[in-house]
């Protein structure tokens, strides 16, 4: 009987790992295909851009749904914002921090920090 407890447990852990690796992948093609909107339409005004990047977020949710109807594969949406969260936070610390004054980098750390704390209060206590 817990040999089969184990098994349920390890194969709920193999979903769990599933799920969030499929969410990183899309956060990484997110992430891509905006950085190269500014790119292509460098011209263009902001607005247009704007719109743009919505347009291709509605996108990534619809390829989203269509990977979860034809491949099975399900992503998280908790998993989806962090890892969106960490992106911006390393892309922020990696590039952006030199140039920036130190109370606007502590600023921008201490929201990054309220945004996972609120993420995980979101996760860990709402009714579900």
């Amino acid at each position: 009987m817990a040999r089969l407890h184990d098994e349920k447990k390890l194969l709920g852990s193999l979903k769990l790992i599933g799920r969030c690796t499929v969410s990183c992948i899309f956060v990484f093609f997110t992430q891509f295909a905006l950085s190269l909107i500014p790119r292509f339409f460098s011209v263009s005004p902001f607005l247009l851009q704007l719109a743009l990047s919505a347009l291709l977020l509605l996108v990534v949710l619809g390829f989203n749904r269509c990977c979860r109807r034809l491949l099975g594969l399900y992503s998280s949406a908790s998993a989806f914002v962090f890892f969106n969260i960490l992106f911006i936070w390393s892309f922020y610390v990696f590039v952006v921090r030199k140039d920036i004054s130190r109370l606007m980098d502590g600023l921008f750390n201490g929201e990054v920090v309220m945004m996972i704390i609120g993420l995980i209060r979101i996760r860990f206590h709402s009714g579900g």
